[in-house]
């Protein structure tokens, strides 16, 4: 596991925009882990934590695009955006309930240049 670019401050912007010929991010790399937590790899060969539900942030505006937009809304003008406590709010509002975010990847598609986030969550309570 590779936690070069791994923050585990939830005020801290992550690391979210590699470059196209940045190939540290040929598999998705921790950007921000939860303090206390150790992921494992996956059978994908990403980090993942067991127990976590894990969503790509592009999948949520097909998801739901009005969801998304409305959860735009409520992160836009935050202080500090890209980061874990930025998301959590990102989440939430999307899913209309309280979320725990615990662990963030970043990864570059090969096939268009372009990064992906990979989020694992759990509902806040849990």
């Amino acid at each position: 596991m590779n936690y070069e670019y791994c923050t585990r401050d939830r005020d801290v912007p992550i690391y979210n925009t590699p470059r196209w010929n940045n190939h540290d991010f040929d598999t998705a790399q921790t950007v921000f882990l939860e303090r206390g937590r150790v992921t494992k790899i996956s059978w994908t060969g990403m980090d993942r934590i067991e127990g976590l539900t894990y969503v790509y942030e592009d999948r949520l505006w097909f998801m739901n695009e009005e969801q998304h937009k409305k959860a735009c809304d409520i992160v836009r003008g935050s202080e500090i955006i890209s980061s874990a406590n930025y998301y959590e709010v990102f989440l939430s509002a999307f899913f209309e309930k309280p979320i725990k975010l615990e662990h963030i990847l970043v990864g570059l598609n090969r096939a268009d240049g372009f990064p992906y986030m990979l989020f694992g969550y759990k509902k806040g309570g849990e």
